[in-house]
């Protein structure tokens, strides 16, 4: 599996080899960068790379993906190390949506909401934020989708829609809920702690911690402890 999803990983960013990078910073002292993501992604060709940048002035917006980018931010649990960052301030987004014409996006970001997402052919690692929603708001089939090394601290990750190749892998999740009764997913080397309605259907499930005290459901699942 390991060499699966490092495979899968180097295809999506195959593609972003000759890819520009775009500077977001809302400090008005800093020239040359964008104001918002949203002004960053705008303006941003196919395959190009956004830099959230620290910031002492607050969120970057909220981010709504119609084309193919790479989005990057400085993360977050930054003052754990003292003296390895620069700068110990995140960049951070409120909420993205990636909809159409976003496929084969990249995301590493921190964000203090929600990332739904709306299309096929994603990889979301690194990245800190509420939780992931898979076709949420569309109900569109999702495909090809990669959950991985991210901290998802509200609901983890739900599957409203039908949802298929999907893999979820190294996080620390605060659930999982797979709404469609048909869709299926690759779960492994997750902690999934406290979630209370945990329906994990169709799925192949190994060397995951679950740490609550509610009883979970796995119809259908394959289970390797």
């Amino acid at each position: 599996m390991k060499k699966l999803t490092l495979l899968v990983t180097c295809l999506f960013f195959a593609n972003f080899a000759k890819s520009a990078i775009l500077r977001c910073n809302n400090n008005p002292t800093v020239l040359g960068t964008y104001l918002t993501a949203q002004a960053a992604h705008d303006a941003a060709i196919a395959g190009d790379t956004i830099h959230l940048e620290p910031t002492n002035f607050g969120s970057y917006g909220n981010l709504s993906i119609t084309k193919k980018i790479v989005l990057i931010s400085t993360g977050n649990f930054l003052n754990q190390n003292p003296g390895i960052q620069a700068n110990n301030s995140s960049g951070y987004c409120d909420r993205i949506d990636i909809i159409s014409g976003g496929e084969n996006s990249v995301i590493s970001a921190k964000l203090n909401g929600r990332i739904f997402v709306e299309v096929s052919n994603v990889f979301i690692s690194n990245t800190y934020c509420q939780d992931v929603q898979l076709g949420y708001n569309s109900g569109a089939q999702i495909n090809n989708v990669i959950i991985s090394k991210c901290f998802l601290h509200g609901n983890g990750v739900g599957m409203s829609s039908l949802c298929s190749d999907i893999i979820i892998s190294n996080n620390y999740l605060n659930g999982i809920y797979i709404a469609n009764p048909n869709s299926s997913a690759t779960i492994t080397y997750n902690v999934i702690e406290n979630p209370g309605f945990t329906a994990i259907s169709n799925s192949i499930i190994s060397n995951n911690i679950f740490y609550s005290a509610n009883p979970y459901v796995f119809p259908n699942s394959i289970v390797i402890e």
